[in-house]
């Protein structure tokens, strides 16, 4: 792992189920940096399953960002401003209603799947490391 990556995991409620992502600094330095120091962050888990996204609320978190997308890419972590929250993509060519920016990813299938199949409605994200 590079000084440009940080490693985060996301807990189930229960804590059974553990999912590692990784953000990338250099892909929007300012919402990274915020997200990390706001750690360890308690939030609420939306799944759109079917529309092939799950939404992570961080009411905390306030930016703005420009550089934008509405199509998602299968395994990557994505912000949003309009509702602040971490977006992960579960498929490709996902289609969200809002304007999302590209931070970071999945760190491997195995996460990936096990977040799919993630039940919990709470979880609390921290630093990995």
């Amino acid at each position: 792992m590079e000084l440009s990556e940080v490693k985060l995991l996301i807990v189930s409620l229960n804590g059974r189920d553990k999912v590692t992502i990784v953000l990338e600094r250099f892909r929007a330095p300012r919402v990274v940096e915020t997200i990390i120091r706001s750690l360890p962050i308690s939030a609420r888990v939306f799944s759109f399953k079917e529309q092939g996204y799950i939404y992570i609320s961080l009411s905390s978190i306030s930016l703005g960002i420009s550089a934008r997308t509405r199509t998602l890419r299968r395994g990557l972590v994505y912000f949003t401003s309009r509702y602040p929250g971490l977006v992960i993509a579960l498929r490709d060519n996902v289609h969200v209603p809002y304007s999302c920016l590209e931070i970071g990813r999945v760190a491997d299938e195995v996460d990936l799947n096990r977040l799919s199949r993630m039940s919990s409605l709470s979880v609390t994200i921290k630093s990995a490391e």
